[in-house]
């Protein structure tokens, strides 16, 4: 009974809105121009004020979590680096060691994580399941990585494939990365 009262309410004030919307549209065409000025800078000003609320309340929140998102983000970097040291010195990282740095990631991009990082970040999982070649997968983290820039507020698209991943590789899989990417 109560939803039907909100509903019913709703309506009302909707038709009401409606009604007076048409009052003063048909009215402000025989009002003198003086009013007409000021009515439309009048809403000019409102609707400033709007966005420009939005706006500054949007980029709070975005302020909020960017240390939140970094924070998260900073594991997937340090578990890349990570990796490249084991394998620089011919180690492996045991599965505890992994899952050490990838389940607070994992958690970092559930809740501060961007649609595009999550999607980026699947799609790395899906395809390295499929074990793919080591150019492809270095190709994935790219994705990854150009969507976490992204999510932190950098623009890379001055910035060729293969730039970020190369910054972590040694010169010939550099060269290699480079030259796949152009």
């Amino acid at each position: 009974m109560i939803k039907f009262l909100r509903a019913l309410s709703a309506i009302l004030v909707f038709i009401l809105f409606l009604w007076l919307l048409f009052v003063f549209i048909s009215n402000f065409s025989q009002t003198d121009s003086n009013v007409k000025a000021g009515l439309i800078g009048f809403l000019g000003a409102i609707t400033a004020g709007l966005i420009t609320h939005y706006q500054t309340k949007k980029r709070e929140v975005s302020a909020r979590l960017f240390i939140e998102k970094r924070e998260g983000y900073r594991h997937l970097v340090d578990l890349i680096f990570e990796l490249l040291l084991a394998s620089k010195r011919q180690r492996t990282l045991t599965e505890d060691e992994m899952l050490e740095k990838m389940i607070p990631f994992k958690k970092a991009l559930f809740f501060w994580g961007e649609a595009s990082a999550i999607s980026a970040w699947n799609s790395f999982e899906m395809n390295f399941g499929k074990g793919l070649a080591a150019e492809e997968i270095l190709h994935e983290i790219e994705k990854v990585m150009r969507a976490i820039r992204k999510d932190l507020g950098h623009d890379d698209n001055l910035l060729p494939n293969g730039q970020l991943i190369a910054l972590i590789l040694n010169s010939d899989a550099k060269d290699l990365a480079l030259r796949r990417a152009s």
